[in-house]
């Protein structure tokens, strides 16, 4: 806690504490310090791919998150190493996937309306065969229908189960 009157010096309880605000003070300092830089460029990118993605969404809905398909795009227009995946508008299409994939795999709830799918258990890993695919989808379908927003389904991603590893998933 600051003890502090007009005209007077703040006094602190411990030495570290106005230690610490100095020390972000002289970082910040240095920081801006720096000379203006070039915003890097990056050739390989597909920056007019990118913007027309984002166009094409922003004229058809307006603002809002982009959805799976549109994000993959995005992303692989970016150049970024993503995690393959398909979407799948039924249980049988999941399956189907799913055996082409190869399991296990990891289906995630396709909605550019709910962003936190975990927090709903629309994320379900380690799927080992065609039964647990199935019961996956129609348990995310059946949370969203209990919840009201079943028209936020878009599908589900169905994605091959990685480890040891760190991916962007669209």
């Amino acid at each position: 806690m600051t003890r502090w009157q007009p005209g007077s010096s703040p006094t602190y309880p411990h030495p570290e504490i106005p230690a610490r605000i100095i020390s972000h003070a002289l970082a910040y300092e240095t920081w801006r310090q720096q000379p203006i830089r070039q915003v890097p460029s990056y050739p390989d990118v597909d920056l007019s791919r990118t913007k027309l993605i984002c166009a094409k969404a922003l004229s058809e809905r307006g603002s809002g998150w982009l959805t799976t398909e549109e994000t993959h795009a995005l992303l692989t227009a970016m150049k970024l190493p993503l995690v393959q995946g398909t979407v799948a508008t039924s249980a049988e299409e999941a399956v189907t996937m799913a055996s082409q994939i190869g399991f296990p795999v990891a289906v995630k709830l396709a909605s550019r309306q709910i962003v936190h799918k975990t927090e709903i258990g629309a994320v379900r890993l380690n799927l080992a065969d065609e039964k647990a695919v199935r019961n996956a989808f129609e348990a995310i379908r059946s949370r969203l229908a209990r919840d009201h927003k079943l028209d936020a389904m878009e599908g589900v991603l169905v994605q091959p189960m990685l480890s040891g590893g760190i991916g962007w998933s669209a």
